[in-house]
């Protein structure tokens, strides 16, 4: 039988597991930015094109961190239950689901959202 999955390596499948909610979140937005010809909404979809390719990068960054540690994630999350988002994974042999409630991912995402945001206007700030 494997190990189970180390605290950082749970953060890591919580973190994978809520990328696609918040890329989909600023695709959203993007897309509601494009529509409209107010120049502040030109300012929010190339804001959100910065964010979408982040995150896709941080997608990129932890599939090849749970390769090198022999961490398999099994699809997308899926609602199962009520209100609980599971996500399949695989560590060292070890298999197990990931759940969190929706409820947390709302917050979680909301948080880590605030994050990103936090670094583009630190970078632009940098620019300066």
């Amino acid at each position: 039988m494997g190990t189970r999955a180390s605290a950082d390596e749970l953060e890591m499948i919580r973190d994978y597991l809520l990328l696609p909610f918040m890329i989909t979140m600023a695709e959203r937005g993007l897309e509601e930015a494009e529509r409209s010809g107010n120049l502040l909404n030109r300012i929010f979809a190339e804001a959100a094109h910065v964010l979408i390719t982040r995150m896709g990068s941080e997608a990129a960054r932890l599939r090849k961190e749970f390769k090198d540690r022999g961490i398999k994630v099994h699809g997308q999350a899926e609602e199962e239950m009520e209100n609980i988002l599971m996500l399949r994974y695989n560590v060292r042999g070890y298999e197990a689901n990931f759940g969190i409630y929706r409820e947390v991912a709302k917050a979680q995402i909301s948080v880590q959202l605030g994050q990103y945001i936090g670094e583009m206007v630190r970078d632009m700030n940098g620019m300066k």
